[in-house]
């Protein structure tokens, strides 16, 4: 797991550097605040699998690539199936963290097209921050960064 804390190390310092809380971002004519699960799951053909699809797409990836299968696909679907608990510490943040900032490594290649890495790591991502209890539309925390109050859902949407 060391290599896990380096690249979330790395992660954490590049979502710093690219995007404050405030950033949004236009996909398919939607407003999406960037690093948000509404921004991980737009257009994303995995994002509205359930957890037991998801998790048999992630199968069928790592049987098809084998040896060569990225260590970030190795981690999230670890802690999508057998949770976030290792050693008795909560990695559910950094595999978060690492696998938005790895599949925009992916999603960024030479392909024209985003690649299954990229929208793989980025709805297992959601699923855990849905599971954290993240609102739709809340950025990635930080590391140490305590989840926001609730906030009292709205009754009516704005507009009507």
């Amino acid at each position: 797991m060391v290599w896990l804390n380096q690249i979330d190390e790395f992660a954490e310092g590049m979502m710093a550097a690219n995007a404050n809380d405030d950033d949004y971002i236009e996909i398919g004519g939607e407003r999406l605040r960037v690093y948000s699960r509404e921004h991980l799951e737009v257009q994303n053909p995995y994002a509205a699998f359930s957890d037991a699809r998801l998790l048999q797409e992630f199968e069928r990836y790592i049987e098809k690539v084998g040896d060569r299968t990225p260590l970030a696909i190795l981690s999230m679907r670890r802690v999508l199936r057998d949770g976030p608990m290792v050693d008795g510490k909560d990695i559910s943040g950094a595999v978060i963290r690492v696998g938005i900032h790895e599949g925009h490594m992916y999603g960024l290649g030479s392909s024209p097209q985003v690649s299954t890495e990229a929208y793989l790591l980025w709805a297992g991502a959601a699923r855990l921050m849905e599971r954290a209890g993240y609102a739709p539309d809340e950025p990635v925390r930080r590391k140490g960064e305590e989840p926001p109050k609730p906030t009292p859902p709205r009754t009516m949407r704005p507009g009507g």
